[in-house]
């Protein structure tokens, strides 16, 4: 299988189980579960970021057209992510580690900057969403709480996806 085949079947899957975390996953409001940073990290390193914006607002209006009724939500909190996705790499990654344009960079880093990755993506995605979800309606300590909470939970839940999906050792 060739490597944009499995990166492109690895793109849906992720979204798809967005789309079941969003229909079945709502247990609390101080807990977003999203995966949808993790779609946007793994695109190759050479993908341009204009079209990474343009498919992080995409896929986002996809997934809130099928799961949450709210259009758009998903794709305002999602186009940060895709524009600080090469900074947030490159502050993460080692002096020494260099990105091949074609190949996932997250294969590239170990468990431990992966999750400092993943942290700093799914904290800039939930800040934008849950501020964008409340607005103003919602007290401004309810917001951190739920940003801090769903941070720590989507970033384990990154790593451990990313792991399970993209390290060539568990395959």
């Amino acid at each position: 299988m060739s490597s944009t085949s499995r990166y492109v079947i690895s793109f849906v899957v992720i979204v798809a189980a967005q789309v079941l975390l969003n229909v079945y996953c709502g247990f609390t409001p101080y807990l977003v579960l999203n995966l949808l940073p993790l779609a946007i990290l793994s695109l190759p390193y050479g993908t341009n970021t204009t079209w990474s914006v343009v498919l992080a607002f995409l896929v986002g209006l996809a997934v809130d057209f099928i799961s949450t009724g709210t259009l758009g939500l998903n794709s305002i909190a999602l186009m940060p992510v895709a524009l600080a996705r090469r900074p947030i790499l490159s502050l993460t990654a080692s002096d020494f580690v260099s990105f091949p344009q074609s190949e996932n960079p997250l294969t590239r880093l170990d468990t431990l900057k992966v999750a400092l990755t993943a942290l700093l993506s799914c904290t800039l995605f939930l800040a934008v969403f849950s501020v964008v979800e409340t607005a103003g309606t919602r007290p401004f300590g309810f917001v951190v709480l739920r940003v801090l909470f769903s941070s720590a939970v989507d970033a384990a839940l990154f790593v451990a996806v990313e792991r399970l999906m993209f390290t060539n050792d568990l395959r």
